[in-house]
């Protein structure tokens, strides 16, 4: 058997054939009922090998090694250590041009997840309302009306 859930599948099919409701078959497999109907259909228009695997596909779609990868953000990392910001833009730009074809922005935010990268912000020098501070205390408030306007 490949795995536990073709067991599974494979089993809500044979409970089926001994006469067992798809509410009883339900609860025996931990399967909604109308998920045992599609199963037994499936085996009857298919046979057993569309049980045997569950239709889903996958595997490793990427464009670049995981080494190739890390030799790439090496580069970045780098940059980042010298006290220099990073973007994705920039990064997204280095991938590109070595991949050879565009790529969306989301593939170089799961390339950075997959590499334990985070966003770090630089601090800022300068705070943005100077007259919220201590130092600028006095600093004088914008007017929202002009003496000189009459209703």
């Amino acid at each position: 058997m490949k795995n536990k859930n073709a067991y599974r599948r494979l089993e809500a099919v044979i409970l089926r054939w001994e006469g067992k409701s798809n509410a009883k078959i339900a609860e025996i497999t931990k399967y909604h009922p109308k998920r045992v109907i599609q199963l037994v259909s499936r085996y009857c228009n298919e046979g057993i090998e569309a049980l045997m695997n569950d239709g889903r596909k996958g595997g490793n779609h990427r464009y670049m090694s995981q080494d190739a990868e890390t030799e790439l953000l090496d580069q970045f990392k780098n940059v980042s250590e010298a006290g220099q910001v990073v973007t994705v833009s920039n990064i997204r730009a280095a991938y590109d041009k070595k991949v050879g074809k565009p790529s969306e922005t989301s593939t170089v935010y799961f390339l950075l997840e997959r590499h334990g990268w985070r966003k770090v912000m630089p601090v800022r020098g300068i705070h943005k309302r100077p007259y919220s501070s201590g130092k600028y205390r006095n600093f004088p408030t914008p007017a929202l009306h002009s003496e000189d306007e009459s209703d």
